[in-house]
């Protein structure tokens, strides 16, 4: 469902039921297999259609959603499959954690959701310090119910997060303030978005396909 990750050695992916390989490119066979279900008691916060992402590696940590109630991130190391980090649960998604330096700070900011059957619910953008999992900001002013298009950065302070489903877009602006204090306020909203196609930062705009896949 997700776009392997391939380097020189190995071949990482995430399954549709969340297990996550290292396939080694020598030998064909896994090095190692993590399953955040077994894990983390994901079955009960598996999302609707199942896990989706591409997997992430910043430096020697793999990160992956565990969808949980008591894990929402987890760094795995990508060459022992030791898990190393995981951030407190925050609900599902299909969207892909996304590495972006905001105010001269790497970082990997994310879109998960935790909704009701009725569609409504609490909706999270959370970043963190991709080698070690702490929490640099979080904000709840962008809900969606699905989340699939990833977060965009715009400027060093702006990001901009969409999905379809009549739940619009948002444009966000991050501040680092002295330490490690970081203020999250919002910029706009719009109503349209875009379903699943990410959208590009070409110049001066914003393109999306706007659909909403709304009935």
């Amino acid at each position: 469902r997700g776009v392997p990750r391939i380097e020189d050695e190995a071949v990482y992916y995430i399954s549709g039921f969340g297990q996550v390989f290292r396939i080694n490119r020598e030998t064909q066979e896994p090095d190692w297999m993590v399953s955040m279900r077994d894990e983390y008691g994901a079955e009960e916060g598996t999302p609707k259609w199942g896990w989706a992402q591409s997997p992430v590696v910043v430096g020697d940590i793999l990160i992956v959603p565990a969808h949980s109630e008591n894990a929402g991130l987890v760094g795995i190391d990508k060459d022992s499959g030791e898990i190393k980090w995981e951030t407190e649960g925050f609900g599902n998604s299909h969207s892909t954690p996304t590495v972006m330096t905001l105010q001269g700070v790497e970082q990997i900011v994310f879109i998960g959701t935790e909704r009701d059957e009725e569609g409504s619910g609490t909706g999270t953008t959370i970043s963190l310090v991709p080698q070690t999992g702490e929490v640099l900001w979080k904000t709840d002013v962008y809900f969606n119910k699905i989340p699939i298009p990833f977060p965009n950065k715009v400027t060093e302070e702006l990001v901009f997060l969409t999905g379809g489903y009549e739940n619009g877009s948002c444009m966000i602006k991050v501040t680092k303030n002295d330490g490690a204090l970081w203020d999250v306020e919002k910029v706009f909203d719009m109503t349209q978005g875009t379903q699943i196609h990410p959208p590009f930062v070409i110049d001066d705009h914003i393109y999306f396909l706007a659909n909403e896949n709304a009935n």
